[in-house]
């Protein structure tokens, strides 16, 4: 596990968090958007928009096995797809249909997970079934 480490100007952001949150109970009884101290990486319409841009960038051969392929993607905190890794496949044409969809441009339009307002790695797996 890795620890948040944070700096004097990360500090700054945290406490202005804070300062945000007791405002907003303050004034209506609950947290608001900007002041919730985690925000999860996004896709630029979603995460099922995401799905459906993979499973359509993907061109599996005619000769495909069935069975499921598992895949680690890791956002990292420049709007980004850090890296991908393909922990599991049927078979080597369907990894490298998975591989080639996942170096597109179009699935690499996503903001980055934030704590406090401060970019941070997030990551996630997901299994493509072929039938």
């Amino acid at each position: 596990m890795k620890l948040f480490a944070s700096n004097k100007s990360d500090s700054i952001k945290i406490d202005a968090f804070h300062t945000n949150a007791e405002k907003c109970l303050e004034k209506g009884g609950s947290y608001c958007d900007t002041c919730n101290k985690e925000l999860w990486a996004d896709f630029k319409n979603g995460i099922a928009q995401f799905r459906i841009e993979l499973f359509k960038s993907i061109k599996l051969p005619k000769n495909a096995k069935q069975g499921e392929n598992r895949v680690r993607v890791i956002i990292g905190t420049s709007n980004s797809i850090e890296k991908f890794e393909i922990l599991k496949f049927t078979d080597i044409n369907t990894k490298n249909a998975i591989e080639k969809a996942f170096e597109q441009h179009e699935l690499n339009t996503r903001t980055s997970a934030k704590i406090y307002g401060i970019p941070v790695n997030q990551q996630f797996e997901i299994s493509i079934f072929v039938k």
